[in-house]
């Protein structure tokens, strides 16, 4: 038995995605900080559930699964690069929640406001929903019309 083949070529273009996530930490601060603004969840409570004694730290287990909680998803290379960034210094298996609050904090507003109260707190700009690469260019905008 024989098979004839139609002489068809697939057209499927292997696109390289990056599933280790981001390796820069101001990169992956965005993308928290994007899913924490368009949910509006103020991770600072969820964190004190955990930390009876208020230290200000949790241990590495416990910070993931707050953000787990949170539905905030990260690959593991972004959660030990987040870990290794607010590591407490004295012991390596606990992570620093209270400056990890802080940066969060700042979307919605800044520290010690009352003390000038003229100052304008920066807006975190969250990234749109609408994907840029599917703006219409000028001969597909008179196509479509």
């Amino acid at each position: 038995m024989s098979f004839e083949t139609t002489g068809t070529k697939s057209t499927y273009q292997p696109v390289d995605i990056k599933h280790s996530g981001q390796d820069n930490i101001d990169d992956l601060l965005f993308k928290i900080k994007s899913i924490v603004k368009k949910e509006r969840i103020r991770l600072g409570e969820f964190f004190l559930d955990h930390d009876l004694l208020r230290k200000g730290s949790v241990p590495i287990s416990k910070f993931r699964t707050v953000l787990n909680a949170q539905k905030i998803y990260l690959t593991n290379e972004e959660y030990t690069l987040l870990e290794e960034h607010y590591k407490v210094s004295t012991d390596a298996t606990k992570v620093n929640y209270v400056l990890f609050n802080e940066e969060m904090e700042k979307i919605f507003t800044e520290k010690d406001l009352e003390k000038d109260p003229l100052k304008k707190p920066a807006e975190f700009k969250a990234p749109s929903i609408l994907d840029p690469k599917d703006v219409l260019n000028e001969q597909e905008e008179k196509e479509l019309h």
